[in-house]
């Protein structure tokens, strides 16, 4: 493409777009700080739900009967989650919160930039936009001390795997509608909750267990039910 993949049609979405995945990757960490990694993606894998809830009005995509309810059952799985007693941060709760607003916000700009941007420059505006984002905070948040050759190794692998991630995420999303591919992200709550227990040694207690898996469930069962609508349409779309 030369340099025709800095060329965009939509500037302004496509930075909006970048700067929601910056956001969300700050306010995520910040949350991963004092909160334990099964709760804090309990909460940030309602954004499925939350992306089905918006894309009827902001991208004209019908949700179905069975997404509206799943909605309301991963809603049900937050409140045993962050419970009056969960002993859970406070700030940590707002953190994830403004985390999930953010990562519900950048596939449907995903969605809708697919339409009409190649895959090359959206990933070109993310990565721009992120490395300007935090440049210029840069003099309010450098630490004491510098990174060791292990972080910055770390941080270089967090790189390679964050870019291969959303690579695939937004070829994944100019082939197929939102409300049937975010309900997939909801394998990530198992990985956390067996990471946080084989790393970190945090171990959900049993009310918070249910609400990770009615959030779980949620998504799995209208991931189910998408597939067995788009299956039926196919069929009668082939015997017509």
């Amino acid at each position: 493409m030369g340099l025709g993949f800095m060329r965009t049609n939509r500037p302004v979405l496509a930075i909006a777009r970048g700067l929601a995945l910056a956001l969300g990757s700050l306010t995520g960490g910040l949350a991963l700080r004092v909160m334990p990694m099964a709760e804090t993606n309990s909460i940030l894998y309602l954004n499925p739900l939350f992306v089905l809830f918006l894309a009827q009005p902001l991208l004209g995509e019908k949700v179905k009967w069975y997404g509206w309810v799943a909605t309301a059952i991963g809603f049900a799985g937050l409140l045993f989650i962050v419970r009056p007693g969960s002993n859970l941060s406070t700030i940590g709760i707002f953190y994830s919160f403004l985390c999930l607003i953010t990562a519900a916000i950048y596939p449907l700009l995903s969605r809708l930039l697919s339409r009409s941007e190649s895959t090359q420059t959206l990933m070109f505006y993310v990565a721009i936009t992120g490395t300007v984002y935090y440049f210029v905070q840069l003099p309010w948040t450098t630490p004491s001390s510098l990174p060791t050759w292990f972080d910055l190794a770390m941080m270089g692998a967090l790189g390679v795997v964050s870019f291969c991630g959303h690579s695939l995420f937004t070829l994944a999303y100019a082939r197929a509608p939102v409300t049937l591919l975010a309900p997939f992200t909801y394998v990530h709550i198992a990985w956390a909750t067996l990471l946080g227990w084989l790393v970190f040694n945090q171990i959900p207690d049993g009310t918070t267990f249910v609400g990770i898996v009615l959030i779980a469930v949620a998504g799995v069962g209208n991931a189910v039910m998408n597939h067995r609508t788009e299956k039926a349409t196919r069929q009668v779309m082939m015997t017509t």
